[in-house]
């Protein structure tokens, strides 16, 4: 049980952590800020950026974690890598305001 909240906390630090940098970068830029030509006036590629986290921490447990965890802690932090790499890719995306 321990270490299936170890494994779910390292897979949340990141995903998260990777989602909300990329999130962050591409929302703070100057295309982001400009461009209104994606769905709902939103810039093309906002959501790639913003799900970027879910990504990465899928691709982490996929390549990595299968070798190192057993499939009872793999299973839970699949779940919390996509629940945390959106919830950090979401906050840069809320936080930004357009100027």
């Amino acid at each position: 049980m321990l270490t299936t909240i170890l494994v779910s906390i390292l897979v949340a630090a990141i995903s998260g952590g990777s989602g909300y940098y990329i999130s962050g970068r591409f929302w703070k830029s100057a295309y982001a800020s400009k461009n209104t030509s994606g769905d709902f006036g939103s810039p093309r590629g906002g959501v790639f950026a913003s799900m970027s986290g879910v990504l990465i921490g899928l691709l982490f447990m996929r390549f990595i974690g299968q070798y190192i965890f057993s499939a009872d802690v793999a299973g839970p932090a699949f779940i919390v890598a996509m629940v945390a790499g959106a919830i950090g890719g979401f906050i840069p995306l809320i936080r930004s305001k357009k100027s």
